[in-house]
């Protein structure tokens, strides 16, 4: 539990094409916070993954939940 994977597909432009980057913002990810220690979000690019690092200063907002 607590794995979030974003899959970009692209192709790898050659030296002569133009390249663009593209800024996504990434909202409404919601982290219980039992959850919080074994969560991670995963990007893979092109068969590569990296993992963004976030940490609580990153949050944004905090909400009581009720069961």
């Amino acid at each position: 539990a607590g794995i979030i994977i974003i899959t970009l597909k692209n192709k790898r432009a050659s030296r002569k094409d133009n390249v663009k980057q593209y800024i996504i913002d990434v909202k409404g990810i919601v982290i219980l916070d039992d959850e919080w220690d074994n969560t991670q979000i995963t990007i893979i690019r092109n068969g590569i993954s990296d993992n963004i690092e976030f940490d609580k200063s990153d949050i944004v907002k905090t909400e009581e939940i009720e069961d």
